[in-house]
């Protein structure tokens, strides 16, 4: 991973919310994603909610990249592209069971189904 001038968070950024098993065990970021979130996580976050003010040009890069003037350039920038394009999304889910399955079924061979147990 190249140097950066973007600001490691105080403290490990997790979301427990969405990926409660950590970032690592989610299947949807690489090995080297999930450090980088986890590292500069936190500042990154306040950097694009305007907690934090830009202290070099690599930080206001990053706020321009989130303000949709610029395109992401670095590793870190593509990492949070990323996050936050899997927490602003909706994750599809598909079952084996279809719903019009149980609707389908008339309520005289219910009966009948059960009138023989």
């Amino acid at each position: 991973m190249s140097h950066s001038n973007i600001r490691v968070g105080t403290k490990l950024f997790t979301d427990v919310k969405r990926f409660p098993y950590g970032f690592k065990k989610s299947g949807d970021l690489s090995i080297i994603e999930a450090n980088i979130l986890s590292l500069h996580g936190q500042a990154l976050q306040c950097l694009e909610l305007g907690t934090f003010s830009p202290e070099s040009y690599e930080e206001e890069h990053f706020v321009q990249v989130f303000k949709g003037l610029a395109s992401p350039e670095t590793t870190i920038e593509r990492a949070w592209e990323k996050y936050t394009r899997l927490t602003n999304t909706r994750k599809n889910f598909y079952s084996l069971h279809s719903p019009s399955f149980n609707v389908a079924v008339p309520k005289e061979e219910i009966d009948e189904f059960e009138e023989e147990i």
